[in-house]
Protein backbone atom coordinates (compact mmCIF):
# COMPACT_ATOMS: atom_id res chain seq x y z
CA UNK A 1 0.00 0.00 0.00
CA UNK A 2 2.98 2.42 1.08
CA UNK A 3 4.81 1.42 -1.88
CA UNK A 4 2.06 1.53 -4.30
CA UNK A 5 1.06 5.30 -3.17
CA UNK A 6 4.40 6.46 -3.43
CA UNK A 7 5.17 5.65 -6.81
CA UNK A 8 2.05 6.94 -7.75
CA UNK A 9 2.71 10.32 -6.09
CA UNK A 10 6.29 10.03 -7.99
CA UNK A 11 4.72 10.02 -11.16
CA UNK A 12 2.40 12.38 -10.72
CA UNK A 13 4.78 14.70 -9.11
CA UNK A 14 6.79 13.95 -12.13
CA UNK A 15 4.89 15.74 -14.64
CA UNK A 16 3.56 17.96 -12.26
CA UNK A 17 6.35 19.89 -11.32
CA UNK A 18 7.70 19.87 -15.20
CA UNK A 19 4.70 21.18 -15.86
CA UNK A 20 4.97 24.12 -12.50
CA UNK A 21 9.07 25.03 -13.81
CA UNK A 22 7.17 25.33 -17.39
CA UNK A 23 4.31 27.72 -16.75
CA UNK A 24 7.09 29.35 -14.30
CA UNK A 25 9.64 30.05 -17.46
CA UNK A 26 6.40 31.15 -19.45
CA UNK A 27 5.48 33.60 -16.77
CA UNK A 28 9.07 35.21 -16.66
CA UNK A 29 8.56 35.81 -20.78
CA UNK A 30 5.11 37.68 -20.50
CA UNK A 31 5.19 41.44 -20.37
CA UNK A 32 3.56 44.13 -18.10
CA UNK A 33 3.30 46.90 -20.70
CA UNK A 34 -0.80 46.81 -20.20
CA UNK A 35 -3.07 45.80 -17.25
CA UNK A 36 -4.20 43.34 -18.89
CA UNK A 37 -0.94 41.30 -19.78
CA UNK A 38 0.03 42.70 -15.84
CA UNK A 39 -3.18 40.60 -14.71
CA UNK A 40 -2.43 37.42 -17.03
CA UNK A 41 1.11 37.12 -15.28
CA UNK A 42 -0.95 37.43 -12.08
CA UNK A 43 -3.26 34.75 -12.68
CA UNK A 44 -0.44 32.52 -14.24
CA UNK A 45 1.62 33.13 -11.01
CA UNK A 46 -0.73 32.00 -8.55
CA UNK A 47 -2.03 29.32 -11.19
CA UNK A 48 1.67 27.92 -11.04
CA UNK A 49 2.05 28.57 -7.09
CA UNK A 50 -1.32 26.58 -6.17
CA UNK A 51 -0.18 23.90 -8.92
CA UNK A 52 3.11 23.47 -7.03
CA UNK A 53 1.48 23.93 -3.43
CA UNK A 54 -1.45 21.25 -4.41
CA UNK A 55 0.93 18.43 -5.76
CA UNK A 56 3.37 18.36 -2.61
CA UNK A 57 0.77 19.37 -0.06
CA UNK A 58 -0.72 16.04 -1.25
CA UNK A 59 2.55 14.56 -0.81
CA UNK A 60 2.52 16.16 2.79
CA UNK A 61 -1.03 14.76 3.65
CA UNK A 62 -0.40 11.29 1.80
CA UNK A 63 2.81 11.09 4.07
CA UNK A 64 0.81 11.51 7.62
CA UNK A 65 -1.69 8.84 6.32
CA UNK A 66 -2.05 6.61 3.16
CA UNK A 67 -5.40 5.97 2.63
CA UNK A 68 -7.86 8.09 1.44
CA UNK A 69 -7.16 10.39 -1.57
CA UNK A 70 -3.92 12.83 -0.79
CA UNK A 71 -4.99 15.03 -3.42
CA UNK A 72 -8.68 15.97 -2.62
CA UNK A 73 -7.61 16.82 0.64
CA UNK A 74 -4.83 18.56 -0.37
CA UNK A 75 -7.43 20.40 -2.54
CA UNK A 76 -9.27 21.18 0.16
CA UNK A 77 -7.07 22.38 2.26
CA UNK A 78 -5.37 24.19 -0.16
CA UNK A 79 -5.97 28.06 0.99
CA UNK A 80 -4.53 26.91 4.16
CA UNK A 81 -1.66 25.35 2.34
CA UNK A 82 -1.21 28.79 0.49
CA UNK A 83 -1.37 30.89 2.83
CA UNK A 84 1.36 29.05 4.91
CA UNK A 85 3.54 29.06 1.94
CA UNK A 86 3.35 32.80 2.15
CA UNK A 87 4.06 32.88 5.66
CA UNK A 88 7.37 31.05 4.82
CA UNK A 89 8.63 32.92 2.03
CA UNK A 90 7.63 36.05 4.29
CA UNK A 91 10.25 34.34 7.02
CA UNK A 92 12.93 34.12 4.27
CA UNK A 93 12.30 36.94 2.93
CA UNK A 94 12.81 38.30 6.31
CA UNK A 95 16.00 36.01 7.40
CA UNK A 96 17.62 37.13 4.00
CA UNK A 97 17.15 40.92 4.73
CA UNK A 98 18.27 40.48 8.27
CA UNK A 99 21.68 38.83 6.77
CA UNK A 100 22.17 42.02 4.26
CA UNK A 101 21.52 44.27 7.07
CA UNK A 102 24.41 42.97 9.14
CA UNK A 103 26.78 43.30 6.62
CA UNK A 104 27.89 46.38 7.97
CA UNK A 105 27.57 45.97 11.91
CA UNK A 106 30.13 42.55 10.89
CA UNK A 107 32.59 45.49 9.84
CA UNK A 108 32.54 47.30 12.94
CA UNK A 109 32.19 44.07 15.09
CA UNK A 110 35.50 42.96 13.46
CA UNK A 111 37.30 46.03 14.41
CA UNK A 112 36.10 45.90 17.75
CA UNK A 113 37.64 42.51 18.17
CA UNK A 114 40.48 44.04 16.35
CA UNK A 115 40.77 46.53 19.15
CA UNK A 116 40.31 44.14 22.15
CA UNK A 117 41.97 41.46 21.08
CA UNK A 118 44.78 43.29 20.00
CA UNK A 119 44.89 41.08 17.01
CA UNK A 120 43.84 41.47 13.71
CA UNK A 121 39.89 40.15 13.16
CA UNK A 122 39.23 40.13 9.46
CA UNK A 123 35.86 41.19 8.44
CA UNK A 124 36.07 38.47 5.76
CA UNK A 125 36.29 36.11 8.46
CA UNK A 126 33.30 37.46 10.54
CA UNK A 127 31.36 37.58 7.48
CA UNK A 128 32.06 33.97 6.65
CA UNK A 129 30.87 32.68 10.26
CA UNK A 130 27.85 35.01 10.16
CA UNK A 131 27.23 33.53 6.26
CA UNK A 132 27.77 29.92 8.03
CA UNK A 133 25.18 30.57 10.82
CA UNK A 134 22.78 32.65 8.43
CA UNK A 135 22.91 28.68 6.13
CA UNK A 136 22.94 26.57 9.40
CA UNK A 137 19.03 28.39 10.35
CA UNK A 138 17.78 28.75 6.50
CA UNK A 139 18.94 24.65 6.32
CA UNK A 140 18.51 22.90 8.96
CA UNK A 141 16.94 24.88 11.61
CA UNK A 142 14.20 26.08 10.28
CA UNK A 143 13.14 23.22 8.24
CA UNK A 144 13.05 20.78 10.93
CA UNK A 145 10.47 23.10 12.70
CA UNK A 146 8.82 23.89 9.61
CA UNK A 147 7.72 20.42 7.97
CA UNK A 148 6.40 19.00 10.46
CA UNK A 149 4.03 22.35 10.70
CA UNK A 150 3.45 21.80 6.99
CA UNK A 151 1.99 18.31 7.72
CA UNK A 152 -0.38 19.35 10.36
CA UNK A 153 -1.89 22.20 7.86
CA UNK A 154 -1.59 19.70 4.84
CA UNK A 155 -3.65 16.87 6.63
CA UNK A 156 -6.38 19.11 9.09
CA UNK A 157 -6.07 22.80 7.35
CA UNK A 158 -6.17 26.10 9.14
CA UNK A 159 -6.46 23.75 12.15
CA UNK A 160 -3.08 22.89 11.65
CA UNK A 161 -1.30 26.18 12.10
CA UNK A 162 -1.56 25.39 16.07
CA UNK A 163 0.80 22.64 16.73
CA UNK A 164 0.08 19.59 17.50
CA UNK A 165 2.11 15.94 17.75
CA UNK A 166 -0.18 13.67 16.33
CA UNK A 167 2.75 11.51 15.36
CA UNK A 168 6.36 11.72 16.30
CA UNK A 169 7.92 14.43 15.03
CA UNK A 170 12.19 13.47 15.75
CA UNK A 171 12.65 11.36 12.72
CA UNK A 172 11.42 14.50 10.94
CA UNK A 173 13.49 16.57 12.23
CA UNK A 174 16.77 14.85 11.73
CA UNK A 175 16.37 13.61 8.10
CA UNK A 176 14.49 17.38 7.07
CA UNK A 177 17.60 18.93 6.75
CA UNK A 178 20.06 16.20 4.48
CA UNK A 179 16.47 15.16 2.42
CA UNK A 180 16.02 19.22 1.74
CA UNK A 181 19.71 19.62 0.93
CA UNK A 182 19.26 16.81 -1.76
CA UNK A 183 15.84 18.51 -3.15
CA UNK A 184 17.27 22.04 -3.14
CA UNK A 185 20.57 23.27 -2.20
CA UNK A 186 22.21 20.13 -4.38
CA UNK A 187 20.01 20.89 -7.53
CA UNK A 188 20.70 24.45 -7.39
CA UNK A 189 24.72 23.82 -6.91
CA UNK A 190 24.65 21.37 -9.39
CA UNK A 191 22.77 23.87 -12.23
CA UNK A 192 25.24 26.58 -11.06
CA UNK A 193 28.32 24.44 -11.82
CA UNK A 194 30.42 25.23 -15.08
CA UNK A 195 32.68 21.97 -15.22
CA UNK A 196 33.30 22.81 -18.87
CA UNK A 197 34.40 25.55 -21.60
CA UNK A 198 35.08 23.90 -24.37
CA UNK A 199 32.28 25.35 -26.82
CA UNK A 200 28.54 25.96 -27.07
CA UNK A 201 27.62 22.95 -28.04
CA UNK A 202 29.42 20.79 -25.09
CA UNK A 203 28.20 23.42 -22.88
CA UNK A 204 24.71 23.25 -23.59
CA UNK A 205 24.97 19.11 -23.06
CA UNK A 206 26.71 19.82 -20.18
CA UNK A 207 23.71 21.87 -18.95
CA UNK A 208 21.42 19.33 -20.45
CA UNK A 209 22.42 16.89 -18.17
CA UNK A 210 23.09 18.72 -15.28
CA UNK A 211 19.12 20.42 -15.58
CA UNK A 212 17.92 16.32 -15.91
CA UNK A 213 19.52 14.95 -12.56
CA UNK A 214 19.10 17.83 -11.00
CA UNK A 215 15.20 17.51 -11.91
CA UNK A 216 15.44 14.13 -10.72
CA UNK A 217 17.08 15.09 -7.64
CA UNK A 218 14.56 17.66 -6.51
CA UNK A 219 11.72 15.21 -7.33
CA UNK A 220 13.12 12.32 -5.45
CA UNK A 221 14.38 13.92 -2.61
CA UNK A 222 11.04 15.98 -1.74
CA UNK A 223 9.40 12.75 -3.05
CA UNK A 224 10.89 11.09 0.20
CA UNK A 225 10.57 14.16 2.43
CA UNK A 226 6.96 14.42 2.24
CA UNK A 227 6.54 10.30 2.46
CA UNK A 228 9.34 10.11 5.37
CA UNK A 229 6.48 8.87 8.25
CA UNK A 230 5.67 6.61 6.27
CA UNK A 231 8.81 4.77 5.96
CA UNK A 232 9.49 5.65 9.48
CA UNK A 233 6.05 4.13 11.14
CA UNK A 234 6.66 1.04 8.75
CA UNK A 235 10.21 0.40 10.40
CA UNK A 236 8.91 0.38 13.90
CA UNK A 237 5.81 -1.47 12.67
CA UNK A 238 8.44 -4.44 11.25
CA UNK A 239 10.57 -4.09 14.44
CA UNK A 240 10.52 -6.83 16.88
Amino acid sequence: MILGSMKQLAAIQLVGDAMALWLGYYWLSIGEARTGLLLWSLAVALFTAALFVWMHGAGLANGRDPFGFPFARALRHLPALLAAAALVLLLYFGLSMLRDALHNPAFHFASWLTLKLRKPVKPTAVLRILAAVFWIVRWIVLPSALVPWARNIAARGFSGFVPRKSYRVWPDRLLTPPLLLVAIWLPMRLLAWHPLKNGFEIEMASFLVRAAIAYLLFVAGLLMLEGMPLFTQRKRALSP
